[in-house]
């Protein structure tokens, strides 16, 4: 039964994942994209721009995120300059990119993404976690398109090799069961008929009086090409890792790191939450301390989005580097 039961759903999946992919074109169709879509090299991304001014802002969001999160700090940066928030390829509306999806990659699309976008530079690049080595490849390769780094608890290449090996638990046998066969499946994209059928009833409270672009953002959902884009991404963080060693920003480049201090978010974890280790704090003051303008900041009430739990950490730490810009412009 087991057997004829796992048959039957293997041979589901390529009628799963091609009715999913109707699904998504459907959806972005009812919900289009709320910016630009801009050449990128062969492929489009999409591009969203609130506020006016310069520096420009440019949001990178970390790996199998988008820029949901950032809502509270885009609206209030919107108030000072231009904030823009993009989807990389593959994700939300933009078109999939070529593979692998190093950060390297990445950084170059990024690139073309802002050079066709004609919006001026210099930039201000606001990156979290995996977005922050596209971020630091992008501002060691265009030095003179970039005003400023905010990055938000980046992810650092040094960070595994230093921290001590985890505690594994002994091996737990037990029977062979369907979620064990289920784990075995490829992602069929089925919450794409789910959010067809629901539209925007499929919002969580939080998002029920944000504006229209990010409710469409989150009925958009993760497409197939987009779990397709995460795996690149995640397959090839030796390499993304690699290249972010190898790029060297520039001496005096204004450079915010801010750095969670908790383990999880205590805005969701109502039991006492743990501290980050040492070395997390130490790979990223190190970081920090690559510029002769670079700057630490604990986020001591955050976990790893410091973007959700402290916001206006975040928000102060861009306008601080907006500012400089400004200083250094008139000087």
């Amino acid at each position: 039964m087991g057997f004829i039961l796992a048959a039957g759903l293997l041979l589901s999946i390529p009628i799963i994942r091609g009715a999913s992919k109707t699904y998504a074109f459907v959806l972005t169709e009812q919900y289009p994209p709320p910016g630009e879509m801009i050449n990128a090299g062969g492929h489009r991304l999409h591009l969203n721009c609130t506020g006016k001014g310069s520096p420009a802002v440019l949001i990178e969001p970390g790996l199998g995120t988008d820029w949901i999160s950032w809502q509270a700090v885009r609206q209030e940066v919107s108030q000072f300059t231009c904030v823009c928030v993009y989807d990389r390829a593959g994700y939300g509306w933009s078109d999939p990119g070529p593979f692998p999806r190093t950060s390297g990659q990445i950084a170059a699309e990024l690139e073309l993404l802002l050079k066709n976008s004609g919006i001026a530079g210099p930039y201000i690049l606001a990156a979290h976690s995996f977005g922050a080595y596209s971020a630091r490849i992008y501002a060691a390769r265009n030095p003179a398109q970039v005003a400023g780094l905010v990055l938000v608890d980046p992810s650092h290449e040094d960070e595994a090799r230093l921290s001590p090996p985890p505690q594994e638990p002994g091996p737990v046998e037990r029977p062979f069961g369907l979620r064990d066969l289920l784990q075995l499946v490829p992602p069929l994209g089925t919450d794409h008929m789910i959010r067809l059928w629901k539209g925007r009833a499929i919002l969580p409270p939080e998002l029920s009086d944000v504006p229209l672009d990010v409710q469409n953002r989150f009925v958009i959902g993760t497409p197939l090409r987009q779990r397709d884009a995460e795996m690149s991404e995640m397959a090839s963080l030796p390499e993304s890792e690699a290249q972010a060693s190898r790029a060297s920003l520039p001496h005096d480049m204004p450079l915010r790191v801010l750095t969670s201090m908790k383990l999880e978010s205590p805005r969701t974890h109502k039991e006492p939450v743990p501290d980050v280790s040492r070395v997390h704090i130490e790979v990223q003051a190190r970081l920090a301390a690559s510029s002769t303008n670079g700057k630490q900041i604990q986020a001591h009430a955050s976990g790893h989005f410091i973007q959700l739990d402290e916001p206006e950490l975040v928000v102060r730490a861009i306008q601080d580097v907006v500012e400089q810009s400004h200083r250094n412009r008139t000087n």
